[in-house]
């Protein structure tokens, strides 16, 4: 209920579609360069937190919010079978000076330090980081287009294995998705990892923004 209100009060019109690949090049130099576990979500949600920020940041010291949703049956003790209510959401915030001249690896440390947390505040707070989000955006931090990223996972939930007799899904996609891309808060949507690599489906910029977007994921790319 928090997140859905936050969602409406900081609603940013114009919202483009673009589908985006974070390279397998670029991810498995996160992940194999560091000597702690980091998984595909960390690792893709550093790449996109980090290069959108570069691309629509024009205050350097306003907060970058990256708010994901987390599956909780693990925290819970929860036994196997799906659970709707079993998930919740958690933040990562810094400067979007921070985010945006980082290492890629430091940006990691920022998103697991905030996984890290999720044990304590299901205990504290039943789960949710919102408080932290409703003082910012109170103190008027918050730019609604700016400030806010909001990465969700679908990779593990099998879509693209689904076949109605004529194959397998060629292209997974939300719906409606113009009414998702055009009036929500930027979000992103991770999907099934192919060979090229992660592929992402992007409501995250405005379309003035979104050639800068693919080219500072290129640059990361190439650079690393």
């Amino acid at each position: 209920m928090a997140f859905m209100q936050l969602a409406d009060r900081h609603k940013v019109p114009d919202l483009t579609f673009n589908n985006v690949t974070v390279p397998s090049r670029l991810m498995d130099h996160i992940i194999r360069g560091r000597t702690t576990n980091v998984t595909v979500f960390e690792a893709v949600a550093a790449v996109l937190w980090q290069c959108r920020t570069r691309a629509v940041m024009t205050n350097p010291e306003a907060p970058a919010v990256l708010l994901f949703a987390v599956n909780a049956r693990k925290y819970l003790g929860a036994k196997d079978g799906y659970y709707g209510n079993c998930s919740t959401m958690h933040v990562a915030v810094a400067k979007s000076g921070a985010v945006a001249n980082a290492d890629i690896n430091d940006i990691v440390d920022i998103i697991r330090r905030a996984k890290e947390r999720i044990p304590e505040q299901l205990k504290m707070t039943g789960g949710s980081d919102m408080t932290m989000l409703r003082e910012l955006a109170d103190d008027h931090r918050l730019d609604g287009y700016e400030s806010l990223l909001y990465l969700t996972s679908w990779r593990n939930i099998g879509f693209e294995d689904v076949d109605f007799g004529s194959g397998k899904t060629a292209r997974v996609m939300t719906y409606p998705q113009r009414e998702v891309f055009s009036k929500k808060m930027p979000i992103c949507f991770m999907l099934k990892n192919t060979p090229q690599g992660a592929r992402v489906i992007s409501g995250c910029v405005k379309a003035h923004h979104a050639d800068a977007f693919h080219q500072e994921i290129a640059k990361l790319n190439a650079t690393t």
